[in-house]
């Protein structure tokens, strides 16, 4: 997570509302778990004040996300692994 927590270090608060608008509960947690406590609040306080959010909008925040994740683990930047239950190490 290490990565993701630098990269929505980066992102504006707004750009972090548009890009969980309208997102899985399970999208949503893990985005809000990689950045701090209060500005999970300020970010959830954000979108309920700016909403509605265009749906235009949120999909190209989430494909220029996705595209900067995907650039990261191409050039080696991201790893992403899997863990199973019989055996992970960090």
């Amino acid at each position: 997570d290490r990565y993701l927590q630098k990269k929505l270090h980066s992102m504006s608060d707004m750009d972090i509302v548009i890009l969980i608008c309208g997102k899985s509960p399970e999208f949503r947690k893990k985005i809000l778990s990689n950045i701090s406590k209060s500005r999970g609040a300020i970010v959830l306080d954000e979108e309920e004040a700016r909403k509605p959010i265009r749906k235009r909008d949120s999909d190209e925040m989430t494909n220029n996300f996705v595209a900067s994740l995907r650039a990261a683990w191409e050039s080696g930047d991201l790893a992403v692994g899997e863990r199973d239950d019989e055996e992970w190490v960090e």
